[in-house]
């Protein structure tokens, strides 16, 4: 398979389209064709700060030589005791920070991780990004209670959009215990 692959990290970082064994789904796991992904701040982060990120968030882990962390494609195979994806099912998700991403045609996912079902009508490159709604969750859902009033600030880039959006959809369900005028 072919792969964006970093060749240098640091200030003067590299990446190199190389052929990468394809990757074996193992037990509970799904192997996803991936046909379209993006290029977000955690991988900018990965490739421009490699030490930060392998001391203090991947906690000495090595880092990942193939970036990406939101896909959408198709499941060409599964693993052993995978009952949720069929091949065939068009899918969308975020990648493991610790395992190879989705810069590449191909990306083995957790059946049990950030991975669902493309809504029914969605092309893959319309279908839904998560790294922006991960990080804006944790913020949005600790915050969005009876009686609080929020202000998104910087609310341009993934992670702000991301929760405006959480944020009024926490309002509607009447987690804010008012209403919300946009």
């Amino acid at each position: 398979m072919k792969a964006a692959v970093v060749a240098r990290f640091g200030r003067k970082w590299a990446i190199e389209l190389r052929e990468m064994p394809k990757p074996v789904p193992a037990e509970h796991e799904a192997l996803v064709r991936v046909r379209a992904t993006t290029v977000s701040r955690t991988d900018w982060g990965e490739l421009r700060h490699p030490l930060l990120q392998r001391f203090v968030i991947m906690r000495g882990a090595a880092p990942r030589s193939i970036l990406g962390m939101d896909f959408a494609g198709e499941i060409e195979a599964v693993g052993s005791g995978v009952s949720a994806f069929s091949p065939g099912d068009r899918v969308f998700g975020m990648c493991p920070s610790r395992k190879s991403g989705a810069q590449a045609e191909y990306v083995c996912i957790p059946e049990d991780g950030a991975i669902a079902l493309i809504p029914e009508g969605t092309a893959f490159d319309q279908a839904p990004v998560c790294e922006g709604a991960y990080y804006a969750h944790a913020s949005v859902s600790r915050f969005c209670r009876p009686g609080v009033q929020a202000l998104i600030y910087g609310a341009s880039g993934a992670i702000g959009t991301a929760a405006v959006q959480l944020g009024i959809h926490s309002f509607e369900l009447g987690f804010g215990g008012r209403t919300v005028e946009y």
